[in-house]
């Protein structure tokens, strides 16, 4: 994950959410030091590859 998704983590999550409803609030909460394990879930979970997230977020980013 890029740092400016990072920053704007509490929009990414909304997003994320709504896009994939079988993301729950645990699924996205950011932990110190576990972004990535947060995003290797959250791919298992959508089925995502980290290229297709990566896309997905840039563009919730350029909105």
């Amino acid at each position: 994950m890029t740092v400016e998704v990072l920053k704007n983590w509490n929009k990414m999550k909304g997003h994320l959410k709504r896009e994939f409803p079988i993301l729950n609030n645990n699924d996205v909460t950011q932990r110190t030091g576990k972004d990535e394990e947060m995003m290797q879930n959250i791919l298992f979970k959508t089925g995502k590859t980290e290229a297709e997230m990566t896309l997905f977020l840039n563009d919730v980013l350029a909105k």
